[in-house]
């Protein structure tokens, strides 16, 4: 998602007022409740939609 638009996890994580390894951690899928809250910011800032998790 960062790669297609030529960014790095610096600009996004200065954008959230979070460290870089924060941010990267959320994104590799950590699920502790700031880890979740951090990657729907980041699907906010960039518009992603979110894909929802199959049940199953």
């Amino acid at each position: 998602m960062l790669l297609e638009r030529d960014m790095t996890q610096v600009e996004p994580a200065e954008s959230l007022n979070v460290k870089p390894q924060v941010l990267n951690r959320a994104i590799h899928e950590d699920m502790s409740p700031r880890s979740i809250q951090i990657r729907q910011e980041v699907h906010k800032v960039l518009e992603i939609k979110q894909r929802r998790k199959r049940r199953g």
